[in-house]
This record gives C-alpha cells, sequence and structure tokens, in this order.
C-alpha cells in the first residue's frame, strides 16, 4: 500500500489516482498514529496485494555521520567492493547487529499481514545517494539530522560524513536484513529498480528527492512499475 498523509487527520484507505486503478493507500496524520495506521492496512489488506514500506532508513539515520573510530566491513553479498584497510575493520556481523532492531520491528506487522492477504510485498529502500556536495546542502532542512548534530555538538558546517562507499555497504547490509525478514514470513522482498542505479549502486540523481535520503515519484513510478511484476 502506498503511504501517504490524510489532510482531515484522520487515518483510511483511499484511492491513489496516480497510480491506476485498484491501487489504494493508507493515508494517515504525521506524526503517524502507529496503531491505527497497522490496523486500517489489516482492514484493507484482505485478500489483496499489499506492499509495505518500512525501516528502509535506518542506516543513514545511524551512520551518515562519520563513525569515531571509523571502520570498514567485508559486504559479504558484495564481496568485491573495496576494503579500506586504513580504518578499523569490523565484521559484517556487527553492523547486521545495529541495524536488526530496527527493521524486526516490522516482523508481525507483516506477518499479520500475510495471514488475510493474497500476497506482502516488503518494498526495498532506494539505494543512497553518492553525491556528499548535494546531501550537505539539505542537511540544514532535516530535523532529525540537525537535532543529531546538535546532541552531538557539531556544528552542521562540520559534520562529516561517512565514506560513500560505507554507506553504499551499509546499504546493501540493510537490503539483506530486509529480504530475510520478509522471507521469514512469507512475503516477498523487492528489490530496488536497477534502472534506478548508477554504475557504481547509488541513487541516479535523475531520481534525487530534494532531501538527504529519499528519491522522487520518477522513481516512485519505477518501483511501482516493479511491483506490479511482482503481482501480476
Amino acid at each position: 500500500m502506498n503511504v501517504t498523509r490524510s489532510f482531515d487527520g484522520s487515518t483510511t484507505i483511499a484511492p491513489i489516482a496516480s497510480h491506476g486503478d485498484g491501487v489504494l493507500g493508507v493515508l494517515s496524520p504525521w506524526p503517524r498514529p502507529l496503531e491505527a495506521f497497522w490496523a486500517a492496512a489489516l482492514e484493507g489488506a484482505k485478500d489483496r496485494a499489499v506492499a509495505v514500506s518500512y525501516g528502509g532508513n535506518i542506516h543513514l539515520a545511524r551512520f551518515l555521520f562519520a563513525p569515531q573510530p571509523m571502520f570498514d566491513f567485508v559486504a559479504s553479498e558484495h564481496p568485491d567492493l573495496p576494503l579500506d584497510e586504513s580504518v578499523e575493520l569490523i565484521p559484517e556481523a556487527a553492523i547486521r547487529a545495529e541495524l536488526a532492531p530496527h527493521v524486526i520491528n516490522v516482523r508481525p506487522r507483516l506477518e499479520a499481514l500475510a495471514k488475510v492477504a493474497a500476497k506482502v510485498l516488503y518494498i526495498g529502500s532506494p539505494p543512497p545517494k553518492g553525491d556528499d556536495e548535494f546531501i550537505a546542502k539539505c542537511l540544514r532542512a532535516e530535523k532529525f539530522f540537525v537535532n543529531l548534530a546538535k546532541s552531538s555538538n557539531i556544528a552542521l558546517e562540520d559534520v562529516r560524513f561517512s565514506p560513500r562507499l560505507l554507506r553504499l555497504k551499509l546499504w546493501h547490509a540493510l537490503q539483506a536484513i530486509m529480504r530475510e525478514t520478509a522471507e521469514g514470513v512469507g512475503a516477498t522482498f523487492v528489490p530496488a529498480p536497477e534502472a534506478g542505479k548508477t554504475d557504481e549502486g547509488y541513487l541516479h540523481a535523475d531520481y534525487y528527492a530534494v532531501d538527504v535520503s529519499h528519491a522522487n515519484k520518477l522513481y516512485g513510478a519505477q518501483v511501482v512499475a516493479n511491483l506490479r511484476r511482482y503481482v501480476d
């Protein structure tokens, strides 16, 4: 189900006209009332294909700012990616242990949906943006990261980002966790569309939303087309 905001303050299910006939979304106010939101999703899921987007940004919430000490790791699904041996090397298991709890929260939700829906699709998140200059320009408008910098006693202009290659590896690790979570409850993981990536695997600039992490409507259209292939 496509997720957006309700303008009248209620949580409800309504057609998403831009995605064609038969596509519904759970509409809710922000901050989102989680129990009402998931209850509406469950109510609308009966005998339908349901698409869920959840937890796909935790790698940046945790590691967009350069960690101290800096580290690197071998991404098991992409061992060909370069390794920075000048920094602390840690096992991928440590990364997964840090990221997984934030994704596992959705497992019971997916499990409940799988009991009533015709099919449950768990949407992989967009790959990271590789343009640090673009990210830096957007940072000041991001309340979460502004507050993170403040709590870390770092001026925004002094924020250093994790190397983009590390961000890419973290994203790959997160996608693996999301896929395993989906498979564990009988749902289907839908990976990010290849057409939205650069040759190096980052989000293509044509699909940047004007913020630190999200993709735009053009990318969203690719995701919807991808979802239809999994449903048809």
